[in-house]
C-alpha cells in the first residue's frame, strides 16, 4: 500500500509541474506584444525594476512567516518548511479556479497527521488576504464611482450603502469563523473552531503589510512601463484592480489576462498610456506570480513525501 501511495504521489506531482509548465508555455506563446513590451522599458527607468524585484523577497517572506504563524498552533515548522510550502501551494494553484489547489499543495510538507489541520489553515490564510483586498477595495470604488459618474447621485448612494454593509457583514463573519466551527462541531473544523481572535487579527494585520507590498510594486512597475500617476491616483486605480480580480472567478493559467484588462480599465482613467499599463500588469503577473511559482515546481519535483 505504501509502494502504491508513492507511485501515485510520484504520478500526481509530475502531472501538476508538466501541466503547470505546459500552461504557463502556452500563455507566453500567445502573447504578441513582446515588441510593445520593449518599447515601453527604457534604461532610464531601470531602477525602478530594481525597487519590484527587491520587493519581492518582501511579499513572499511576509507570506511564509505568516504560514509559519498559523502552522504553529498544531506543527512547529522552520522557516525553509514553511516556503517550501507555501510556493507548492502556489504550483499546485496555478490549475485550479482562484488558486483553491493551494490547499493540496501546502499541506504536502507538513506531517500526515496535521495535513488536514493545514488545508483548513490554507482556507483561513485566503480568507485573511481576501479581506484585506476587499476592505481596501470598497472605498476606493465608492469614491471612483462617485468621482466619475458623479451624475448618478441616487444609485451612488445606495451603493455606498450597500458596499459599507457588506465590509461589515465580512469582517464580523471572519472574526465569528471560530464560533462557527464550534457550531457544527465537525472534526476537520476543529482547528479553526479553536483559533482565537487575537490569531484571527494578528493574521490580518500580516496580510494589510502584504497587501501594501505588492500594491507598492505594482506603482513602482508603472513608472517602469512609463505610466506616471500622483500617489492619490495609484491608489485609488490599484486596490480597485485588485479588488476586481479577487472578486472575479478566474483560473490561474487566465489570470494574466484578467489582471492586464482590469489594469488598462482603472488605470487608464488617468493615464492614456495602454500599452504601459498592460505592460506593467503582465511583468507584475510574471514577477509576482510566475517567478515563485517555478520555484515552487523545483521544491514539489524534489519532494519525497
Amino acid at each position: 500500500m505504501d509502494l502504491n501511495y508513492k507511485k501515485y504521489y510520484s504520478a500526481f506531482k509530475w502531472l501538476i509541474i508538466i501541466l503547470s509548465c505546459g500552461f504557463l508555455a502556452y500563455k507566453f506563446y500567445q502573447f504578441d506584444n513582446y515588441a510593445e513590451l520593449k518599447t515601453v522599458i527604457s534604461f532610464s527607468n531601470i531602477h525602478w525594476l530594481v525597487l519590484v524585484l527587491l520587493l519581492l523577497p518582501v511579499n513572499w517572506l511576509i507570506e511564509t512567516c505568516k504560514w509559519r504563524y498559523l502552522c504553529a498552533a498544531f506543527e512547529k515548522i522552520s522557516f525553509s518548511t514553511s516556503l517550501k510550502s507555501v510556493l507548492a501551494g502556489l504550483t499546485t494553484g496555478f490549475l485550479s479556479p482562484n488558486r483553491i489547489g493551494e490547499i493540496i499543495g501546502r499541506p504536502l510538507f507538513l506531517k500526515a497527521e496535521n495535513r488536514l489541520a493545514a488545508a483548513m489553515m490554507t482556507v483561513i490564510n485566503g480568507f485573511s488576504q481576501t479581506i484585506t483586498i476587499v476592505a481596501c477595495g470598497i472605498p476606493s470604488a465608492v469614491f471612483f464611482f462617485f468621482y466619475f459618474f458623479a451624475d448618478n447621485q441616487p444609485e451612488y448612494r445606495q451603493y455606498t450603502l450597500f458596499c459599507a454593509f457588506f465590509m461589515i457583514v465580512f469582517l464580523l463573519i471572519y472574526i465569528a469563523l471560530p464560533k462557527i466551527a464550534r457550531w457544527f462541531n465537525n472534526r476537520p473544523l476543529k482547528i479553526i473552531a479553536e483559533t482565537s481572535v487575537k490569531k484571527l487579527l494578528v493574521l490580518l494585520i500580516y496580510s494589510v503589510l502584504r497587501y501594501a507590498v505588492f500594491c507598492l510594486q505594482f506603482y513602482f512597475i508603472l513608472f517602469l512601463c512609463g505610466v506616471s500617476l500622483s500617489p492619490f491616483e495609484a491608489m485609488l486605480a490599484i486596490t480597485l484592480n485588485y479588488l476586481f480580480i479577487t472578486i472575479t472567478p478566474s483560473f490561474s493559467v487566465s489570470e494574466a489576462v484578467i489582471r492586464v484588462s482590469y489594469a488598462v480599465y482603472f488605470i487608464g482613467f488617468f493615464s492614456g498610456n495602454v500599452v504601459g499599463i498592460a505592460c506593467a500588469g503582465l511583468l507584475l503577473w510574471i514577477i509576482n506570480f510566475v517567478l515563485p511559482m517555478l520555484a515552487g515546481m523545483v521544491f514539489l519535483a524534489k519532494s519525497k513525501i
